[in-house]
């Protein structure tokens, strides 16, 4: 008999999360379907009789699967925040295949939220403690707050996030909508409602968006007002073109939000909680800046740069002593380019204009990370990096392979043998290259989507801009067959069938260079020549 899930005695609401026992999540847990001293629990069915119930899914063994040992930690952390209100828990997936595909878990990390035993929706929210934490306590209450007092309105609005509440007469139809799409967005916004007309008599019966306090400025309005006629679809659109304002705070929970436009970023000291004055000191600089560049498409935000430290040094080459006590500045545009102010933020704000003009005038040079070029580049296997990846992969004349690889990926390592193979056997073939990219310590070009390792991608003549993702066996007959029906310069058949070994097609091509300098008269050219073809052969 599969067992189902023992609920906390004290909770009302519970968050589940499947894994392999070979990751890094299985040290929590001992037995499964039983509760732990653990905040979380282990699953191994999904009866659920509790009203509210989070899914993550985790099956790759730790050594392979970087999402899942990042978000462990954090699963956990949040967990003991919850305990008595919200249930996380975990289904390995390896032993219960069969729950897993019942609820379509098919990547992983998957996440998902249960409310009465049934699959709710998708967890679409932050993947850190802080951000689970308060992404599903929002779960626990109603989908809209009743405001009944001008005290209950102020208690509401005067909060660190947005607050949107509506103010309509009775059980007016407007507010049956208004309902029903703060029940679809709770999980992202903060939803509250009256029908005691005197609390909005200010703003007329509207919906009206109020920004937290923290976040007021002289350069835009603290409330907003939807006037729009009342649908899911238009206050949607209306809570996404407001919520953030003229230069929002963006954080590890909201940057993938904010990061769906070209976006401006300044990165400084910024501590909201302990110190309101001075973080707004900087951001009411970049505002003043950004007042004179609305409509053009670009998107300002400020953020604390101690959150993003390893993604400005990774990303942008910034060292953590670059600026001082100054804001980084940068630049990173929804299709991926990226831009940094080189130029010390100057209190008067003009430094920030310069970079801004010379960004629209497009004089900016774009920051791109890459490894050094190779000095020799003769092997079968062509190395590229991020500055060499339009000469090697878009050359216009030539079908690429590529592959993305992690150094410490072990799949990677076991695909070594086979894709030199196949290099080996096309080494011949000017028309076509076997490539690999470091995709860690080079930026991945757009067109290419790279989420784990290895990732192959075919860059087809005619067709660069079309890359073709290879999903297929990784074995030499299934890269020769991929390659025999995708490449544009027909790969010939003596090509595919031949099994010479590399290292006899390099002597070939050896004899071959050596007999078109037999009539050189300069012997000592034609021994200087050997020597390096003889190095090549046995590199």
């Amino acid at each position: 008999m599969s067992p189902s899930l023992i609920p906390h005695p004290s909770s009302s609401l519970h968050h589940v999360s499947f894994y392999h026992p070979s990751s890094s999540l299985h040290h929590v847990f001992l037995l499964s379907s039983l509760l732990f001293p653990s905040s979380c629990l282990l699953l191994s069915s999904l009866l659920f009789p509790s009203p509210c119930l989070l899914l993550s899914s985790l099956l790759f063994p730790s050594s392979m699967c970087g999402h899942c040992k990042k978000l462990s930690p954090e699963f956990d952390k949040a967990a003991r925040r919850l305990k008595g209100s919200v249930q996380l828990a975990k289904v390995d997936c390896t032993s219960h295949s069969q729950t897993c595909e019942r609820f379509g878990v098919s990547g992983y990390p998957t996440l998902k939220i249960f409310r009465n035993g049934r699959d709710s929706a998708p967890y679409d929210g932050p993947r850190t403690a802080e951000g689970i934490y308060h992404y599903m306590k929002k779960q626990t209450g109603p989908d809209s707050v009743h405001l009944q007092t001008d005290e209950d309105l102020q208690t509401f609005i005067t909060h660190y996030e947005a607050s949107v509440v509506g103010v309509f007469p009775g059980a007016a139809s407007r507010l049956s909508d208004f309902l029903k799409a703060a029940g679809l967005l709770r999980e992202q916004f903060r939803f509250a409602h009256t029908t005691d007309l005197r609390l909005g008599a200010e703003y007329g019966v509207h919906v009206l968006l109020f920004r937290p306090p923290r976040l007021r400025n002289r350069f835009e309005d603290d409330v907003v007002v939807f006037s729009d006629h009342m649908t899911i679809t238009s206050l949607r659109r209306f809570i996404r073109d407001n919520i953030y304002g003229l230069c929002p705070h963006m954080t590890l929970e909201n940057r993938e939000r904010l990061r769906g436009r070209d976006l401006l970023t300044a990165f400084y000291d910024l501590d909201y909680h302990h110190n309101t004055r001075g973080s707004n000191y900087w951001r009411n600089r970049v505002m003043k800046v950004a007042s004179q560049y609305t409509g053009r498409g670009l998107t300002f935000s400020v953020a604390n740069k101690k959150d993003f430290l390893s993604e400005l040094e990774d990303d942008f080459g910034l060292g953590t002593s670059d600026g001082g006590e100054l804001p980084f500045v940068t630049i990173r545009t929804k299709l991926g380019h990226k831009f940094t102010m080189r130029e010390e933020f100057t209190r008067d704000g003009r430094s920030l204009q310069r970079f801004l003009d010379d960004y629209f005038a497009g004089r900016l040079k774009r920051y791109v990370k890459s490894e050094p070029a190779p000095e020799r580049n003769a092997a079968a296997v062509k190395v590229v990096v991020a500055e060499t990846f339009e000469d090697v992969v878009n050359d216009p004349e030539k079908d690429v392979l590529i592959q993305f690889y992690s150094p410490s990926c072990l799949h990677c390592k076991k695909l070594e043998p086979v894709y030199r193979e196949l290099a080996d056997r096309l080494y011949s073939d000017r028309n076509i290259v076997i490539a690999r990219m470091n995709a860690v310590n080079n930026d991945v070009p757009l067109g290419y989507d790279v989420q784990g390792y290895p990732t192959i991608y075919f860059a087809p003549v005619g067709k660069k801009d079309e890359p073709i993702r290879y999903q297929g066996p990784r074995e030499l007959k299934d890269f020769l067959n991929f390659l025999k029906q995708k490449a544009v310069n027909k790969i010939q058949r003596n090509k595919i069938e031949s099994k010479k070994p590399f290292f006899l097609l390099k002597m070939f091509s050896v004899r071959k260079k050596v007999v078109e300098t037999a009539h050189e008269k300069n012997m000592m050219e034609k021994f200087k020549l050997l020597f390096v073809l003889h190095t090549e052969i046995l590199s």
